[in-house]
């Protein structure tokens, strides 16, 4: 065999076994290399052993006495990048999608992509692209989040690995179920037997804690969980109903609220908008946006937090 063809089979199968979570095993991996040869396998996995040394692990397994073998996350990133242009053309290209929630989730897979980009493109960078070529920067607020922190994250959320974080100075030991993007990143996980969110922005270090596996709770939906807030923190869920005006009735029904929503145009042409969901503050917030163009109907505790918020900001401005 030549060693460019040799090159690209241990390519191959180091690719394998980084996609594999849960390991994959010499049998196994003949199949996927077309390769009758055990020992030709074993030689293969030889090299990988050298060249990644501890990075290359064994995967405890409950149907099979076989080794299960895979390389841990991130091992072969190093093979796929994204430079800074690419990644302001594929902004410019979300610009360009009309429908927000649609927009929102392509915004949502390229910070994604920046977060695990081995080049660390750094956001500063995007934006100077996208002004050169005569574009509007979106408005967002800026984290400070550490990469290591997201791949470290990104690692035990795949590998169902524990993670243990400094958190506001206090440590913590999480089962990660999942990551939550609103207004910032939060990491959604298990702590102390109960479900609670952090904000990866205030995660001051993360230690994978290797080999200690856990069980996801089967009966824990996190859609289901994020479903429930209008935000980030999850509480008492309400029916909540909005009525805009015909002004704005068009632009609130090809809006993204919640994924809950429901509504329907009225013979006046305004529009009237139901959800379900808890997180008053976060949904006070959002509709101050659309200035006299919305009027909370229900629940009367949110009218009431809406008005009270509008006075607050009417005596501000007095004072002023």
């Amino acid at each position: 065999m030549s060693t460019s063809k040799k090159l690209d089979e241990i390519t191959e199968l180091a690719l394998l076994l980084q996609n594999s979570w849960q390991g994959i095993t010499i049998d196994e991996m003949m199949v996927k290399l077309e390769r009758s040869n055990r020992r030709a396998i074993e030689r293969l996995m030889e090299v990988i052993k050298e060249k990644f040394g501890n990075r290359l692990e064994l995967v405890p397994h409950k149907t099979d006495r076989k080794n299960h073998w895979r390389l841990k996350k991130g091992s072969m990133n190093f093979l796929v990048t994204f430079s800074d242009l690419e990644l302001s053309k594929l902004q410019k290209l979300s610009n360009s999608i009309k429908n927000e929630g649609e927009r929102k989730s392509v915004l949502d897979i390229i910070e994604k992509i920046k977060a695990l980009n081995p080049t660390n493109t750094h956001e500063t960078d995007i934006d100077i692209l996208l002004e050169s070529q005569g574009l509007a920067v979106r408005q967002y607020q800026k984290e400070n989040i550490d990469s290591d922190i997201i791949n470290k994250i990104a690692y035990t959320l795949q590998s169902e690995q524990k993670l243990k974080i400094l958190y506001l100075d206090s440590d913590f030991t999480v089962e990660p179920y999942g990551i939550k993007i609103a207004d910032n990143h939060y990491l959604i996980g298990k702590e102390n037997n109960k479900i609670k969110t952090f904000k990866i922005s205030r995660i001051q270090t993360a230690d994978v804690l290797e080999g200690e596996y856990f069980d996801k709770d089967e009966d824990f939906d996190i859609q289901e969980y994020c479903n429930r807030s209008f935000g980030v923190y999850s509480g008492k869920v309400e029916e909540v109903v909005v009525k805009f005006s015909p002004q704005t009735a068009a632009g609130a029904s090809n809006y993204h609220f919640h994924p809950t929503q429901k509504g329907n145009f009225n013979d006046d042409g305004s529009y009237t908008l139901t959800f379900y969901a808890s997180g008053s503050f976060e949904i006070v917030t959002e509709l101050l946006k659309w200035r006299e163009g919305v009027k909370v109907i229900a629940p009367k505790s949110l009218k009431e937090e809406y008005e009270k918020t509008v006075k607050l900001m009417y005596k501000n401005i007095m004072e002023g």
